[in-house]
């Protein structure tokens, strides 16, 4: 059930917020300077909620397929391989991607609707606006202030970071837009330059090394390539964007963790699973390609040799073998696209949780 949500105006909002100056500030005074003038010209929604304040179900156990649903959450499992090659070692618990089911979470008659809650809360941007949305979840007098920013890529495991801030007693931050990843770049949208995005980067990139400033930004996305000084699209752009979005974030202290983008099915895996209950394999597609077509190989490429910035890749839980599997346990993995449902979201709270600690974010 969602919890109440409350609209805030400027003044309200930045008042709830203790700043904290470093000399790292020296660093950037010019962008400080900048965002202040786009700041005040600039008013910010926010939305407060305590929606998925779900127990921490870091530690998930079920079977490989039921005859019948269950009445509480499903939980899904996959096996621990090499994240980001395209041919991980199989296990023993590859056993947990059936070929056959009776019923899968959520039915993929209404996967699409699986999403997570900051939709209805009207948290995502969409794509004629540049007026960023800021909403809370999480505790709001939390210590621990984690930030999810960029597009629905990131957008997607808001409910597994709830869960953990049920458990951690973490604030989360939520600024994203549709189609509109958090780089310094200009992107493409229906083959014209995404000015609505340009500008939205601008503006919550001044909150993020102003205002409201987070101890840890999560961030990830599902393009690969922005536009480049001749109007090409090209990988080096987005990486040169992202590496600059980068260093103006842990210029001012900010630890910055790159989610992999999840590997890429073609179509839309939950229409072909309403067809093929009985025999699932037809849905599957290729780990190799699928991570091809994901933006993660340009993630990772642009974050290496960065201080600050960490990748957590969790490829495997989509992708155990060098098939990518369109169910496991009885959990469907895709809603719409490349989209995570927020049902198998959910059941890798745990998994997350380890690949934040790995990048350096406390338990608590």
């Amino acid at each position: 059930m969602a919890g109440r949500a409350t609209a805030e105006g400027p003044l309200s909002e930045r008042s709830r917020f203790r700043r904290t100056v470093t000399p790292r500030w020296a660093i950037v005074g010019g962008l400080v300077l900048l965002c202040q003038a786009v700041v005040i010209a600039l008013a910010l929604p926010a939305v407060t909620s305590n929606a998925g304040k779900a127990s921490d179900n870091t530690s998930p156990s079920f079977p490989t397929s039921q005859s019948q649903p269950p009445a509480t959450q499903p939980s899904a499992t996959a096996p621990h391989a090499g994240s980001g090659s395209a041919t991980p070692t199989p296990g023993p618990e590859d056993q947990v991607i059936p070929e056959s089911v009776r019923w899968v979470k959520p039915s993929p008659s209404l996967a699409t609707q699986d999403v997570p809650v900051a939709y209805a809360d009207g948290c995502q941007v969409g794509t004629d606006s540049s007026t960023p949305i800021r909403c809370v979840y999480g505790k709001a007098t939390g210590k621990t202030t984690v930030a999810l920013v960029g597009d629905s890529k990131v957008l997607q495991w808001l409910p597994a970071v709830q869960t953990l801030a049920a458990n951690s007693g973490w604030r989360i931050v939520v600024y994203t837009k549709t189609a509109c990843p958090l780089a310094d770049a200009t992107t493409s949208m229906s083959g014209r330059p995404y000015a609505t995005c340009t500008a939205w980067n601008t503006k919550v990139i001044c909150k993020l090394t102003g205002s409201d400033r987070p101890d840890y930004l999560i961030t990830s996305q599902g393009a690969s390539k922005a536009l480049n000084s001749a109007g090409k699209l090209s990988t080096d752009a987005m990486k040169a964007g992202l590496r600059r979005t980068w260093s103006k974030l842990t210029d001012t202290g900010v630890k910055v963790v790159v989610l992999a983008d999840n590997p890429h099915p073609r179509g839309h895996v939950y229409e072909c699973v309403a067809k093929s209950m009985s025999r699932l394999s037809r849905c599957a597609f290729s780990r190799r390609d699928g991570i091809a077509a994901s933006a993660a190989p340009m993630q990772r490429s642009a974050a290496k040799g960065m201080a600050g910035v960490e990748v957590a890749d969790l490829t495997n839980w989509f992708c155990p073998t060098t098939k990518c599997p369109p169910v496991i346990g009885n959990v469907l993995l895709y809603r719409n696209g490349s989209h995570l449902t927020a049902t198998y979201v959910k059941t890798l709270a745990g998994e997350l949780r380890a690949a934040l600690v790995a990048a350096g974010v406390p338990r608590r």
